[in-house]
């Protein structure tokens, strides 16, 4: 399995769907509101090493806490879970 294969597979262990085609793996359920309709795209490349190269473990690690952001209601302006906060709300600080 590559890595984009091992991330798509650590996402879907998180509940997070994912779509891949042409050497992207895009997260929609990831989306910052209306008007992202693709979420997190994570592109690869088989030419390392480049500025950013990096794992499917790596990239996870890193995309986990967003997951797990997405996963809680915003206590700041009261928006549910896995929807996005108002504009301008400023999350309550004792949440993260």
């Amino acid at each position: 399995m590559d890595e984009r294969g091992h991330l798509a597979e650590l996402l879907a262990h998180a509940g997070v769907a994912t779509v891949s085609a042409a050497g992207v793996l895009a997260a929609p359920g990831l989306a910052v509101g209306p008007g992202d309709s693709t979420g997190i795209r994570v592109r690869t490349t088989g030419n390392p090493p480049h500025a950013l190269y990096t794992t499917a473990g790596s990239a996870f690690a890193r995309l986990r806490p967003l997951i797990e952001a997405a996963a809680r209601p915003c206590d700041g302006c009261g928006a549910e879970a896995g929807e996005p906060c108002n504009p301008g709300c400023l999350p309550d600080p004792t949440t993260d």
